[in-house]
């Protein structure tokens, strides 16, 4: 995919992020945010560790899906080139 495509893909994700009405809702859930607490005005690391192999880093935004059971981003090992950059995805599923 490339990268005009994956940040079309972020930013229509992100414009239908989870309905602030959405109570009772997966987003409600202690699963929500891959297990993290809900961000907040603060910013701090999320999921260390979890997201970037070896020798890569988790570049630019990220975005979850409506549902918030999808979490999308990107991964590189350089900030000049775009050669090894993937677009990953985590789904929750079976409880997990």
């Amino acid at each position: 995919m490339n990268v005009k495509r994956f940040v079309s893909l972020l930013i229509i994700v992100g414009c239908f992020g989870p309905p602030l009405h959405a109570q009772g809702s997966f987003w409600d859930s202690p699963d929500a945010y891959l297990g993290q607490v809900p961000p907040s005005n603060t910013p701090k690391i999320f999921v260390p560790g979890l997201l970037a192999d070896s020798g890569t880093f988790v570049m630019g935004r990220v975005a979850f899906s409506h549902d918030g059971k999808e979490f999308y981003y990107t991964q590189n090992d350089s900030w000049e080139s775009g050669a090894h950059a993937k677009l990953k995805m985590m789904r929750y599923a079976d409880h997990r």
